[in-house]
């Protein structure tokens, strides 16, 4: 077994479910699968919102925008 063999797992811990929050995400997930292929790191993301749903301030009383 190499280095290139193990997979280093990474853990990503956002504190918020925002707007901004959900949209960095993608866009973390969308580069680490485009050099997924090269890469050795394992990630996972956590998302710590004090609600019990996401969007933020992104709310009305019939629901999400």
């Amino acid at each position: 077994m190499t280095s290139k063999d193990c997979k280093v797992p990474v853990t990503l811990v956002v504190v918020g479910g925002g707007l901004s929050s959900l949209v960095c995400i993608r866009k973390l997930k969308q580069l680490h699968s485009n050099s997924n292929s090269n890469s050795n790191v394992d990630m996972n993301i956590i998302i710590i919102e004090s609600e019990n749903r996401l969007g933020g301030r992104m709310y009305s009383e019939s629901g999400l925008y």
